[in-house]
């Protein structure tokens, strides 16, 4: 009995141990990682959409906020969205706390006579207004809406471009 009493007592201190192992590697990658891109500054990121791609596009921004550490701030280049979508955009802006969502209007009427077919839509010319339309920021990082974010995007917004 005393066998099996310490058997046990020495498999939980190993388990213990284990878990204070894991758990300091884990803090201390975090913490690094925090130390590494602190800013007060937001990264921002560029997405283009309309109502027929809200739920990825909602999908995408919950993806990024819980992944990234940093405050962001999207940009949301479309045309319109319909009322019922604009809710839906507010509430999501309202519960990320680090995401800050800005809607940019762009006409349908730059892009009406560039080719548009089931594969292309007029939405996906908008990112070449990125440039146009975000004449203040230094850097922007473009994402499709289809995307899920599994990893903090401040490494690759901080990259150093040098003079490019």
């Amino acid at each position: 009995m005393k066998k099996k009493l310490l058997y046990c007592f020495i498999t939980l201190i190993g388990l213990f141990l284990l878990f204070l192992f894991c758990t300091y590697n884990e803090y201390s990658r975090f913490q690094n990682h925090l130390n590494s891109y602190s800013s007060k500054k937001p990264i921002h990121l560029v997405f283009a959409g309309d109502n027929a791609y809200i739920t990825p596009l909602l999908t995408a921004f919950t993806s990024v906020s819980l992944n990234t550490k940093t405050p962001v701030k999207i940009h949301l280049l479309t045309s319109g969205f319909s009322d019922k979508n604009i809710q839906k955009l507010v509430k999501l802006d309202e519960k990320l706390k680090n995401i800050e969502i800005e809607l940019v209007s762009v006409s349908d009427k730059i892009f009406e006579n560039f080719p548009i077919n089931s594969r292309w839509s007029q939405t996906s010319y908008y990112r070449y207004l990125i440039p146009l339309l975000l004449k203040e920021e230094d850097r922007a990082i473009y994402l499709d809406g289809d995307i899920l974010v599994f990893d903090d995007l401040s490494k690759l917004y901080y990259t150093k471009l040098n003079d490019n």
